[in-house]
Protein backbone atom coordinates (compact mmCIF):
# COMPACT_ATOMS: atom_id res chain seq x y z
CA UNK A 1 0.00 0.00 0.00
CA UNK A 2 1.29 3.15 -0.77
CA UNK A 3 1.15 6.43 1.65
CA UNK A 4 0.26 9.78 0.68
CA UNK A 5 2.16 12.07 1.56
CA UNK A 6 0.59 16.00 2.40
CA UNK A 7 2.20 18.33 0.79
CA UNK A 8 4.66 21.18 2.02
CA UNK A 9 4.60 24.67 0.67
CA UNK A 10 8.05 25.35 -0.42
CA UNK A 11 8.89 29.17 -2.18
CA UNK A 12 12.08 30.22 -4.06
CA UNK A 13 13.64 33.28 -2.89
CA UNK A 14 16.32 35.05 -4.56
CA UNK A 15 17.03 37.92 -1.71
CA UNK A 16 16.51 38.29 1.68
CA UNK A 17 13.25 40.40 1.02
CA UNK A 18 11.46 37.32 -0.52
CA UNK A 19 12.63 35.52 2.27
CA UNK A 20 11.37 37.40 4.76
CA UNK A 21 7.77 37.73 2.83
CA UNK A 22 7.39 34.08 2.43
CA UNK A 23 7.52 33.56 5.56
CA UNK A 24 5.83 36.25 7.51
CA UNK A 25 2.55 35.27 4.98
CA UNK A 26 3.28 31.90 6.00
CA UNK A 27 3.38 32.35 9.49
CA UNK A 28 0.23 34.52 9.24
CA UNK A 29 -1.95 31.75 7.68
CA UNK A 30 -0.45 29.10 10.54
CA UNK A 31 2.08 27.31 8.07
CA UNK A 32 5.16 26.41 7.74
CA UNK A 33 7.24 26.76 4.75
CA UNK A 34 10.56 25.62 2.64
CA UNK A 35 12.61 28.12 1.18
CA UNK A 36 14.18 26.78 -2.00
CA UNK A 37 17.02 28.40 -3.20
CA UNK A 38 17.75 28.88 -7.02
CA UNK A 39 18.72 26.60 -9.16
CA UNK A 40 22.98 26.07 -9.52
CA UNK A 41 23.12 28.43 -6.16
CA UNK A 42 25.70 27.00 -4.57
CA UNK A 43 27.81 27.40 -7.69
CA UNK A 44 26.74 30.88 -8.27
CA UNK A 45 26.74 32.39 -4.82
CA UNK A 46 27.75 30.26 -2.61
CA UNK A 47 26.35 27.85 0.21
CA UNK A 48 27.48 30.66 2.42
CA UNK A 49 25.57 33.51 1.24
CA UNK A 50 21.96 31.33 0.77
CA UNK A 51 22.75 29.81 4.56
CA UNK A 52 23.70 33.45 5.91
CA UNK A 53 20.02 34.71 4.06
CA UNK A 54 18.15 32.06 5.86
CA UNK A 55 19.65 32.87 9.26
CA UNK A 56 18.41 36.40 8.75
CA UNK A 57 14.81 35.78 7.64
CA UNK A 58 14.07 32.79 10.25
CA UNK A 59 15.47 34.41 13.23
CA UNK A 60 11.96 36.71 13.28
CA UNK A 61 9.76 33.64 11.85
CA UNK A 62 11.18 30.47 13.33
CA UNK A 63 7.80 28.67 13.61
CA UNK A 64 7.12 29.35 10.18
CA UNK A 65 10.26 28.04 8.52
CA UNK A 66 9.91 24.55 8.01
CA UNK A 67 12.80 23.70 6.08
CA UNK A 68 15.63 25.14 3.31
CA UNK A 69 17.00 23.47 0.29
CA UNK A 70 20.26 24.44 -1.18
CA UNK A 71 20.73 23.67 -5.28
CA UNK A 72 24.29 21.95 -5.91
CA UNK A 73 23.20 21.05 -9.38
CA UNK A 74 25.75 18.15 -10.23
CA UNK A 75 28.92 19.36 -8.18
CA UNK A 76 29.01 17.05 -5.53
CA UNK A 77 32.44 19.01 -4.31
CA UNK A 78 29.27 21.94 -3.38
CA UNK A 79 27.33 19.84 -2.00
CA UNK A 80 30.42 18.97 0.49
CA UNK A 81 30.82 22.49 1.12
CA UNK A 82 27.30 23.26 1.74
CA UNK A 83 26.99 20.32 4.62
CA UNK A 84 30.00 21.56 6.30
CA UNK A 85 28.26 25.04 6.54
CA UNK A 86 24.99 23.30 7.76
CA UNK A 87 22.51 23.04 4.83
CA UNK A 88 19.59 20.97 5.74
CA UNK A 89 18.45 19.74 2.81
CA UNK A 90 20.80 19.41 -0.93
CA UNK A 91 19.73 19.56 -4.57
CA UNK A 92 22.17 17.20 -6.13
CA UNK A 93 21.81 15.90 -9.60
CA UNK A 94 24.84 13.24 -9.94
CA UNK A 95 25.53 9.84 -11.26
CA UNK A 96 23.95 7.12 -8.71
CA UNK A 97 27.26 6.12 -6.72
CA UNK A 98 28.48 10.06 -5.81
CA UNK A 99 25.02 10.58 -5.08
CA UNK A 100 25.07 7.80 -2.72
CA UNK A 101 28.10 8.47 -1.03
CA UNK A 102 27.26 12.02 -0.83
CA UNK A 103 23.62 10.98 1.00
CA UNK A 104 25.55 8.89 3.16
CA UNK A 105 27.85 11.66 4.81
CA UNK A 106 25.02 13.66 4.90
CA UNK A 107 22.63 11.42 7.08
CA UNK A 108 25.80 11.23 9.32
CA UNK A 109 25.34 14.79 9.46
CA UNK A 110 21.62 14.82 9.92
CA UNK A 111 21.17 16.41 6.74
CA UNK A 112 19.31 15.48 3.64
CA UNK A 113 19.85 14.79 0.11
CA UNK A 114 17.45 14.97 -2.26
CA UNK A 115 18.24 14.85 -6.41
CA UNK A 116 14.88 16.65 -7.77
CA UNK A 117 14.19 20.07 -6.65
CA UNK A 118 10.69 19.95 -5.20
CA UNK A 119 7.61 21.72 -6.59
CA UNK A 120 7.80 25.41 -5.90
CA UNK A 121 6.10 28.63 -5.84
CA UNK A 122 8.99 30.82 -7.68
CA UNK A 123 6.91 34.37 -7.81
CA UNK A 124 7.50 35.77 -4.38
CA UNK A 125 4.61 38.37 -4.50
CA UNK A 126 2.16 39.05 -1.69
CA UNK A 127 -1.02 37.89 -3.70
CA UNK A 128 0.82 35.10 -5.33
CA UNK A 129 2.08 33.73 -2.01
CA UNK A 130 -2.04 33.98 -0.28
CA UNK A 131 -3.20 32.10 -3.22
CA UNK A 132 -0.19 29.37 -3.16
CA UNK A 133 -0.32 28.95 0.78
CA UNK A 134 -4.05 28.97 0.91
CA UNK A 135 -3.90 25.60 -1.54
CA UNK A 136 -2.17 24.20 1.72
CA UNK A 137 -4.61 25.03 3.95
CA UNK A 138 -6.12 22.18 5.67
Amino acid sequence: MKIKQKLQPWVVVQDLAEARLALRLAARRGLAVGLLSPPDCARIHGAPWFLHLIDLAGARRQGALRDHALDCANAPGLALEALRHGAATIILKARPNVFAKVAEIAAKQGARLIARRPSALAKVEAAALVAYYDRFKT
